[in-house]
């Protein structure tokens, strides 16, 4: 059957075997639920099996497809949280206020602390980024005859 002869509130097989209940319409189209609770929708020609009040049990060809979603934008967007990563600044920061450290020292603790936030970045043009940023605020940057730099507030 159609999709578009679906009833709102009735449950589905999909063609990929999966079960679906109708939600309702939305722009012309069909708007179906997995059981996962990810919502899709389905043009009105889309093609759907009518599940009995029996449990459904998917046959031999069907269990592999039956964990695979629809292949339809859906209509909830996910969003996938990725882990906490350290910000460089907040590295690179208490070593420039220290003093005592070369650009090329803070890039190499800045490497060992930071891990995989730094991958691809080039650290040290990093490290002088920030040593512009303190300039702009107001503060001074002091290097010694060994080319160790410090920041300072103040002019």
């Amino acid at each position: 059957m159609k999709a578009s002869e679906a009833k709102i509130g009735h449950k589905y097989l999909t063609q990929k075997g999966a079960t679906v209940t109708m939600t309702g319409e939305k722009d012309g189209k069909i708007v179906m639920a997995l059981p996962s609770g990810i919502v899709f929708r389905c043009g009105p020609d889309y093609e759907l099996e009518p599940i009995d009040g029996k449990a459904h049990k998917p046959n031999a060809a069907h269990r592999t497809k039956a964990a695979a979603a629809p292949e339809h934008k859906p209509a909830v967007t996910l969003t996938v949280v990725q882990p906490h990563v350290v910000s460089l600044a907040s590295i690179i920061d208490p070593l420039l206020m220290s003093g005592g450290h070369t650009v090329s020292d803070i890039a190499v603790e800045v490497r060992d602390k930071a891990g995989d936030a730094v991958n691809g970045k080039d650290v040290e043009a990093n490290v002088r980024a920030r040593m512009v940023t303190y300039t702009r605020r107001g503060w001074r940057v002091v290097k010694d005859a060994d080319k160790r730099v410090k920041v300072i507030q103040g002019k």
